[in-house]
């Protein structure tokens, strides 16, 4: 599947798993453990910063085998907690890919005095990603641009064909790490550093994919919890089929919603314009010439029509600038883009760049952790036609271009298996409170996954936002109070709790 994530835009401001239960695998890791060695970074990450780095077991069935290095930092604010010491909270950003320890300190400043005062904030890059042993492939097989959408056989055999030579490169420059990439095993480096911080019950803050972390530790170490947040709900017990279909749909939402606003804002460059027809014609244009974007690093120098849609989709994350542009600015994007200029579309394109190890994992750890924890079953193009027609139908103005989608192309043919299949019950068995936290209107993770994922975790409550954007925490309304809220004290909201902020 696909990773739901707060995007690579948040940066300027996702051959087998332990089969252990949960107190056998923290027995070992107990037996197992040494402190963590913090030693300062303020001058790479800003005053209050510290870094460290810690080994785990590349395969955690095997834990005396190869190891891999996690890399992480901590924020530690000169407030003093109320209760005379402070409690760690583990924070992580999505994606599968982003990169945590980058993100942190660029975030600081949506997180209040109350939760400095009372936490350390710790950013732990996840196996393969970042500073934690980045996934290593081939930049210039990623930089073939292939299509996703075949439409004959010979044009599905030579996307397989791109598939496995890229995954092979993945699996000759970054070795057996590449067959435990699985979000199982990355809850399990999170109980690894829980331990080596002092044991003390875990605090986690888990944002678009991050909330599958924090619901996939909470399966594995159900009595280690002291609070545990998802903002922004990634449901891991969905079909391909249902998965991709519920993901259209509320991709469909949001593009309908910002089309209706751009039409008639007058904070919108495109007010008295029909926007669906807009972008229906650019993408249509550049499926058929490419716009230009100009030259530069991360990027192609042009952006096709199925480029341009996928990249909407994490343009829409937020309506106010804030993690994302905002709708204004992606209106002023679009109305450039109409001149035959997409500037502002690149921030997003998918390149890779030589010699940036770290920023590449974004793109080639993600799509690792994607090809473990998700199905791809497609054998035929008439598997992938099937798929198209389903979302042309469901969703005419997006047609279906959204993250699962592309994991569910680009892992035919990855060399490593799905270790961590969608589960048909995500069975968490916890009494302690878990909160979950949905906007209504999320352009990259359905209400539908948050109500479904509710409904299978006895102990959770989910909090809804009336209202735009995917993940709730950074905009700073009531929603980000009632978070806090529980994370300081405790305190779940009533079911049913509906915030208009």
């Amino acid at each position: 599947m696909t990773r739901c994530t707060i995007t690579d835009f948040v940066l300027l401001l996702s051959t087998g798993v332990a089969a252990i239960s949960p107190p056998t695998a923290s027995e070992t890791l107990k037996h197992n453990s040494s402190a963590v060695l913090w030693t300062d970074c303020s001058t790479t990450y800003g005053p209050g910063f510290t870094c460290a780095n810690y080994s785990v077991p590349v395969d955690w069935r095997n834990p005396s085998s190869e190891h891999v290095v996690l890399g992480m930092n901590r924020y530690q604010s000169n407030a003093t907690s109320r209760n005379g010491g402070k409690k760690n909270l583990f924070v992580n950003y999505g994606g599968p890919g982003i990169i945590t320890t980058q993100t942190l300190p660029l975030t600081l400043i949506g997180f209040s005095d109350e939760i400095t005062s009372k936490f350390d904030l710790i950013a732990l890059d996840p196996r393969g990603i970042g500073s934690s042993s980045p996934i290593q492939c081939d930049v210039d097989l990623w930089n073939e641009r292939i299509s996703l959408f075949p439409k004959t056989e010979r044009d599905f055999t030579r996307l397989v064909h791109h598939n496995k030579a890229f995954g092979r490169s993945c699996l000759e420059k970054s070795g057996k790490l590449l067959y435990h990439m699985d979000t199982k095993s990355v809850a399990r480096d999170f109980e690894a550093i829980r331990i080596a911080l002092g044991d003390e019950p875990i605090n986690v803050l888990g944002l678009s994919y991050g909330s599958q972390i924090a619901y996939q530790y909470a399966q594995l170490f159900p009595h280690n919890i002291r609070t545990l947040v998802g903002d922004g709900i990634l449901d891991h017990s969905e079909s391909e089929t249902s998965l991709l279909a519920s993901e259209t749909q509320t991709y469909e939402d949001s593009f309908n919603r910002f089309a209706a606003w751009a039409g008639t804002s007058n904070e919108s460059a495109l007010i008295g314009q029909d926007v669906v027809l807009l972008v229906h014609q650019l993408v249509s244009q550049a499926n058929h010439s490419p716009i230009p974007v100009g030259s530069g690093p991360g990027h192609f120098d042009d952006i096709t029509g199925d480029e341009l849609l996928f990249n909407l989709q994490d343009l829409l994350i937020s309506k106010t600038a804030g993690i994302g542009p905002g709708w204004p600015a992606v209106s002023q994007i679009l109305a450039l883009a109409a001149t035959g200029n997409g500037t502002g579309l690149t921030t997003l394109a998918p390149a890779a760049v030589k010699g940036d190890v770290q920023g590449n994992s974004v793109l080639f750890g993600g799509l690792a952790v994607n090809c473990a924890d998700w199905t791809h079953h497609s054998t035929k193009v008439a598997d992938l036609l099937y798929k198209q027609q389903l979302t042309e139908n469901w969703a005419p103005h997006t047609r279906g271009h959204v993250q699962s989608y592309t994991a569910q192309t680009r892992c035919v043919g990855w060399p490593a298996a799905v270790v961590n299949p969608p589960w048909h019950q995500i069975e968490v068995h916890t009494e302690t409170p878990i909160l979950l936290v949905q906007s209504l209107h999320d352009p990259e993770c359905s209400y539908t996954w948050a109500v479904n994922v509710q409904a299978q975790i006895p102990s959770s409550t989910l909090l809804t936002l009336n209202g735009d954007g995917h993940t709730s925490y950074f905009t700073e309304g009531e929603t980000t109070g009632a978070m806090n809220a529980y994370l300081v004290d405790g305190t779940v909201p009533a079911p049913n709790t509906v915030l208009e902020s």
